[in-house]
């Protein structure tokens, strides 16, 4: 799906890390997923860096499903990575962030969905700034972009009327 890094993003297996984690996908350590590992980028000391990695880019459309996986460990300065759509002719620098997540989310992976619509060309960006960042790692996996399909509501188990609904 991704076309492009704007910094250092890569593709990694999970022993190929500081921090040995297993893909989302299939839960083995030989599993990919795109990731930034701190531990192996040239940083100077007290610079601030934005990180990104954009994918191709999609057709207009009145609703579109674009869910992903991510994972943040090994973090103590509270990191952020963000999730943006950028529409065409739409400058990077003038982002709002869809959602975000900020510092050390424990050894688990995550999962986010959002419903997405426009009347422009349009393409998935992912962001993570950092500061003083010495070691973690931020990954992502499992980006699905499903056109012409709205995500389903989140799911609701109250136990009164249905087991889950």
């Amino acid at each position: 799906m991704y076309t492009g890094t704007t910094a250092s993003w890569q593709l990694y297996a999970g022993t190929g890390t500081f921090i040995k984690t297993f893909d989302h996908t299939f839960k083995r350590l030989d599993g990919h997923y795109y990731a930034l590992d701190f531990s192996r980028l040239n940083k100077t000391n007290g610079a601030t860096y934005d990180y990104r990695i954009q994918s191709q880019v999609f057709p207009p459309t009145r609703v579109a499903c674009v869910t992903f996986s991510y994972y943040m460990r090994g973090l103590i300065n509270n990191e952020v990575l963000s999730f943006y759509i950028k529409k065409e002719n739409q400058q990077v620098s003038s982002l709002t962030p869809l959602w975000f997540a900020r510092g050390e989310q424990g050894p688990f992976w995550y999962n986010h969905r959002t419903t997405i619509n426009s009347t422009l060309n349009w393409e998935v960006i992912f962001g993570v700034v950092s500061t003083h960042t010495k070691d973690g790692l931020i990954a992502i996996d499992d980006v699905l972009v499903e056109i012409g399909k709205p995500c389903p509501m989140q799911g609701r188990c109250d136990f009164e009327v249905r087991i889950f609904n």
